[in-house]
């Protein structure tokens, strides 16, 4: 029976690093997930094809790692949400850093309690709704 940390990484280009790691930072399996307009339920399927193909299950979890580099709003947003609802609905805690190699610097001081969430930190304000065209007759 293992010991992971789920990690959930967001990039620029609307992807998600789901990884399994040990409290070392090694990764034991990873998955990349791309959104797309019609992809973005395909976050928590991800998790758990991560977690059939290592064997590991939900109780091996021991907290969630997420990375925010970089990432779009919708990325950002749809990967604090699943992270925080997995670390509440399994009692983890959760913590945010910039990179991996952070946290595992950090050797865990900054380990939160079970019942804190993480904040999304967007690289500007978001931009949901296309701007109006407005057409002058004459």
């Amino acid at each position: 029976m293992g010991s992971y940390w789920l990690l959930l990484a967001t990039f620029a280009d609307r992807r998600v690093r789901l990884a399994l790691l040990q409290i070392n930072g090694q990764v034991v399996e990873e998955n990349i997930v791309e959104f797309s307009t019609h992809q973005r339920s395909q976050l928590l399927p991800g998790v758990v094809a991560l977690l059939k193909r290592t064997g590991a299950s939900l109780a091996e979890l021991k907290g969630i790692v997420f990375i925010q580099a970089s990432g779009s709003f919708t990325t950002v947003r749809l990967a604090v949400a699943l992270g925080n609802t997995l670390a509440l609905l399994l009692n983890l805690p959760v913590v945010s850093y910039t990179s991996v190699k952070e946290w595992v610097c950090d050797h865990g001081e900054r380990i939160a309690k079970p019942g804190t969430f993480v904040k999304p930190r967007y690289r500007g304000e978001p931009n949901i709704t296309r701007p109006k065209v407005r057409q002058i007759y004459g």
